[in-house]
């Protein structure tokens, strides 16, 4: 179970790297201070946590969806559940439940805490009797190969593999191209977008993104190749995965 004080935690250790964007997460910062409960999705007291993922394949491309109540191109995430037992976890159940990419195919920075943590404004919904309010939204990165992207259809309508330029915001873009200088991609190179109701034929002359073939080599290979490690290792006290298992469970 997610608590405020991993939230904290989260957000000092950040604001230790990135003491800049102190007054960008003030809102957050007062929000903790005033006690309410961040996790749940009904605190509209200012607002409350969502978790990210900023997913990157092996050809150096950022992983976006097109949101349907939103209308927006994001990254795979979103709010928080009780059954979470980390803030990153949370990000992986998002990643697999909207992408269909399962956290057995993730491979994370060793060492790898948040690389972003972003306020923005969530229009208020009569519909669903929701005020406006923000959404803090915690990122972690994560690198997959060759994945198969199967859509939650009731909440996402398309997806795109873009240039890390293309971030949904510019601090993300800058901290990715100085964090992994390797993903420095053009914004003009070549993406492929898939959409639910406009199939696209892609190079492979296929109608969807290819199947995915993540072995234990392959995630060797990425592994060598970034320095990363896998998430839901067991090893060394990582991660388990989501729900606090690991794969053997």
């Amino acid at each position: 179970m997610i608590t405020n004080d991993e939230i904290r935690d989260t957000l000092t250790r950040y604001l230790t790297r990135y003491p800049d964007e102190a007054e960008h997460l003030a809102p957050l910062t007062r929000a903790l201070e005033r006690g309410g409960d961040l996790t749940s999705r009904k605190t509209f007291d200012g607002g409350h946590v969502t978790c990210g993922a900023v997913v990157i394949d092996d050809t150096n491309r950022l992983l976006l969806i097109q949101h349907k109540a939103l209308g927006r191109w994001l990254l795979p995430g979103g709010h928080l559940e009780t059954e979470d037992n980390g803030l990153m976890l949370a990000a992986l159940r998002e990643l697999e439940e909207e992408t269909g990419i399962s956290w057995h195919g993730a491979v994370s920075p060793p060492g790898q805490d948040v690389i972003d943590i972003d306020i923005h404004l969530i229009p208020a919904n009569r519909a669903k009797g929701e005020p406006e309010h923000w959404h803090a939204d915690f990122r972690w990165a994560f690198w997959v190969q060759e994945p198969k992207v199967v859509l939650q259809a009731e909440e996402v309508k398309g997806y795109a593999w873009r240039p890390c330029a293309d971030a949904p915001t510019p601090k993300l873009a800058a901290k990715l191209h100085t964090l992994y200088p390797g993903l420095a991609v053009s914004a003009t190179e070549r993406s492929v977008v898939t959409s639910t109701h406009v199939p696209q034929r892609l190079p492979n002359g296929g109608d969807c993104l290819p199947q995915a073939s993540v072995g234990e080599a392959g995630k060797a290979a990425v592994r060598q190749r970034a320095g990363f490690r896998q998430v839901g290792d067991g090893g060394n006290g990582g991660p388990r995965g989501p729900g606090g298992l690991n794969s053997d469970q």
